[in-house]
């Protein structure tokens, strides 16, 4: 960097494991807490923080115990202190939790053909944030959404029910569902002369 200039403020989000409780008052008005974290990911990843909720004002987000996993904002500023504050709850492990007795569940219900619904749930999830999400632009957006949402119903269809005739007479009346929606959404877009451009107070 060049003398005389600071380094840019960096900011990210982290989580984190609450190591000590050093001081809280669960009773004051607003309550607060002072913990010691250590980070677990990204740039700030094996260091320790130290979070005082009085800083931030009102009330603390989340009350904490040591040994809780949370979600941190951590910014270090131009004087390269680090600063931060809990976001919320790191909710990952009771997810997996519940992925697991999902998919156990399946199974122990469905057996193969369990399997098959675990196939189409992760196909789904490949789909959303593979193709969907990313490709949510101004001029794609449309497109872009049935076409993810054909492969997500076509895929799931074969995958839950095999490739059978009524797999495939079903994948037909999907396609022709979709095409129709894709056609009148474009016709009803050029008719209405929409653009996503203004907000519904401008017609007041």
């Amino acid at each position: 960097a060049h003398a005389g200039i600071e380094d840019e403020p960096i900011t990210e989000v982290a989580r984190a494991e609450v190591i000590t409780v050093i001081e809280e008052d669960i009773q004051s008005t607003p309550p607060y807490q002072v913990v010691d974290v250590h980070i677990l990911e990204g740039t700030f990843k094996d260091q320790t923080l130290r979070i005082d909720s009085r800083e931030m004002g009102g009330e603390p987000r989340l009350i904490v115990e040591a040994g809780d996993h949370v979600v941190l904002q951590v910014t270090k500023n131009t004087s390269g202190d680090l600063l931060g504050f809990i976001v919320d709850a790191d909710r990952r492990g009771s997810l997996y939790w519940m992925l697991g007795a999902l998919i156990f569940g399946s199974l122990l219900v469905g057996g193969k053909r369990g399997l098959g619904w675990i196939a189409g749930l992760a196909f789904t999830i490949w789909i959303l944030f593979g193709i969907i999400l990313p490709n949510l632009t101004d001029e794609g957006a449309l497109a872009g959404a049935i076409f993810g949402t054909l492969l997500i119903v076509i895929g799931s269809v074969f995958l839950s029910h095999g490739f059978n005739r009524t797999s495939q007479n079903a994948s037909l009346a999907i396609i022709g569902g979709a095409a129709a929606v894709a056609i009148l959404s474009q016709l009803f877009v050029s008719i209405s002369k929409l653009t996503g451009i203004g907000s519904e107070e401008s017609g007041f």
